[in-house]
């Protein structure tokens, strides 16, 4: 709900509300089993149960905590622009 973020969002005709019920869709909750404490900031190994709990092949993020580990347990930890040359253009 950031004014910066709102802003960015009505310039494209979007708007938070429409951003959300696209996340919901693509979204499947889980509950995340605990990891061991693997990363430099215990409070990304959250990031890193949830993933693991939910199957995902890759991790997009900007934190270097969770870059710095490159892979965990077979999910690749990517910043955006490396992690598109990754994304099959169909899922598989």
């Amino acid at each position: 709900m950031r004014d910066k973020f709102s802003s960015r969002l009505k310039s494209v005709g979007s708007s938070v509300e429409s951003l959300l019920q696209g996340y919901r869709l693509l979204a499947t909750l889980v509950r995340p089993t605990s990891v061991e404490a693997i990363s430099r900031d215990p409070d990304d190994n959250h990031v890193l149960a949830c993933a693991l709990t939910a199957g995902a092949r890759l991790i997009v993020t900007r934190d270097d905590d969770l870059l710095t580990l490159g892979t965990f347990k077979g999910m690749l930890i990517k910043p955006a622009r490396e992690a598109l040359s990754v994304i099959p253009e169909r899922p598989v």
